[in-house]
C-alpha cells in the first residue's frame, strides 16, 4: 500500500476570499433581481476542494458520496469564479474581465454536485 501525503488549502497570499453569499456583488449581479426560479450559474476556475473540519485538508469531491462514518467530513471550496455567459448576445465577453473583475469566492458547503460534459453549439 502507498501512502501519499497529506496536502492542505491555503488560501492565496493578498487576494481576499468573497464569502459565497456575497459573491453577487462583485459579479454584478442585480441581488434583487431575484426571482427565485433560477440559480445563477457560474464558472470556477483555479478552485479546491478541503475539509474545513480537518485543517483544510485537501480532498477528492468522491468525499460526498463516500458514507463510512469513520470521518466527520464538511466539504467546502474556493475559487475564481465569473458568471456563466446564457445571453448570446453577451458571448465572449467573459474573455474580456480583467482581473479586478475575477472574484476569489469561497464556497460554502458543498451538499451535491453535478458535472455537465456537454458543449455549447458555436
Amino acid at each position: 500500500m502507498v501512502f501519499l501525503p497529506v496536502k492542505y488549502y491555503v488560501p492565496k497570499d493578498n487576494v481576499d476570499e468573497i464569502p459565497e453569499d456575497k459573491a453577487y456583488i462583485n459579479l454584478g449581479e442585480d441581488p434583487d433581481a431575484d426571482d427565485g426560479e433560477e440559480k445563477p450559474v457560474r464558472l470556477l476556475n483555479d478552485f479546491c476542494i478541503f475539509d474545513p473540519k480537518h485543517a483544510m485538508e485537501l480532498i477528492s469531491l468522491d468525499e460526498l458520496e463516500k458514507d463510512d462514518g469513520l470521518l466527520d467530513r464538511e466539504v467546502e471550496g474556493a475559487g475564481d469564479v465569473v458568471p456563466f455567459i446564457t445571453n448570446d448576445e453577451d458571448a465572449g465577453q467573459e474573455d474580456d474581465l480583467d482581473d479586478e473583475q475575477i472574484s476569489r469566492v469561497r464556497l460554502s458547503a458543498i451538499m451535491r454536485y453535478t458535472i455537465d460534459y456537454t458543449q455549447d453549439d458555436e
